[in-house]
């Protein structure tokens, strides 16, 4: 199974999380000829004593839409003992059989996460639509009880590892965020890739 190690593409937490993989099939940059559209989202918070959270998607203008929601963390510190897992799926139809595709983020600390694939691939995404952190160095700053994270309205930016050409299809993107024993959300986020000319 191939880990990515620099190349994520984007949700948070989640979102999170397209154009990291997107990113794993670079190729020269040329004219892109391809576009994606939200098609749905859904967070599944099991554990809403240590956490609440909710992920829509936002109408930004007709036809367009982009990804809103908050996450709120109740007890504790969220940091080297938070941890975050992502995995990628592709169909044809929207309603077909999903098949994992060989690109995933397995377990890794939500300090390695935010020091690797959001500071890399999500940050210029997400520094303009969210209070997420800016990272300039290393960052070392756990996530404290009564703060929250908050999107409204965001969307993925290319950068220079967007590639020109990617398989139109279904893609859904699972992505995990856990502290053992007492936080657990899956965020799952589906997006239509389709070719433009």
């Amino acid at each position: 199974m191939k880990v990515l190690s620099n190349n994520f593409a984007k949700f948070l937490i989640l979102i999170t999380f397209l154009q990291s993989f997107l990113s794993s099939e670079c190729v020269m940059p040329i004219k892109k000829d391809w576009d994606y559209r939200f098609i749905s989202t859904e967070l599944i918070n099991d554990t809403p004593d240590a956490t609440q959270a909710f992920v829509e998607l936002s109408r930004i203008s007709r036809g367009k839409y982009g990804l809103s929601g908050n996450v709120t963390l109740f007890t504790g510190t969220f940091g080297e003992n938070g941890f975050i897992e992502m995995s990628m799926y592709r169909s044809v139809r929207n309603d077909g059989d999903f098949l994992k595709l060989p690109y995933e983020i397995q377990k890794e600390s939500f300090f390695k996460f935010m020091n690797d694939h959001y500071k890399t691939i999500l940050m210029d995404s997400l520094k303009d639509c969210s209070n997420m952190p800016i990272v300039e160095g290393v960052y070392a700053t756990d996530w404290k009880a009564g703060e929250s994270l908050t999107f409204t309205n965001c969307v993925f930016q290319d950068n220079k590892d967007t590639p020109a050409h990617f398989q139109p299809g279904f893609y859904k993107i699972i992505g995990r965020v856990f502290r053992p024993d007492d936080i657990q959300m899956t965020l799952t986020v589906v997006a239509e890739v389709f070719t433009v000319h």
